[in-house]
């Protein structure tokens, strides 16, 4: 219902195409488990959606050095401590500044 309020730019495209990256995932590390373990963990995952996308119709005119350079994509485990810093930089100022 408030998906216009909150979304920018093309509100339907954002929750109907799965290529948006939108989304940030948020979970806490097993005790003795390094951000790079649980890095090097995920990144087979993150390998297999992309190996899923470059056969979506979506890529069926990509050039090989396009789906290369794709292919490359990583993920990144990050502290959350300091907030999504996206969200920090719109934040840090009062409206209308």
């Amino acid at each position: 219902m408030m998906q216009p309020q909150i979304m920018v730019g093309n509100p339907s495209d954002m929750l109907k195409e799965r290529r948006n990256r939108w989304v940030n995932a948020f979970g806490r590390l097993k005790p003795g488990v390094s951000q790079q373990q649980a890095k090097a963990a995920l990144q087979p995952f993150m390998h297999s959606m992309l190996e899923q996308e470059v056969q979506e119709a979506a890529f069926a005119h990509a050039s090989t050095y396009d789906r290369q350079e794709f292919l490359k994509c990583w993920i990144d485990v990050l502290p959350g401590s300091q907030g999504r810093s996206y969200t920090r930089r719109q934040l840090r100022l009062p409206s209308g500044s």
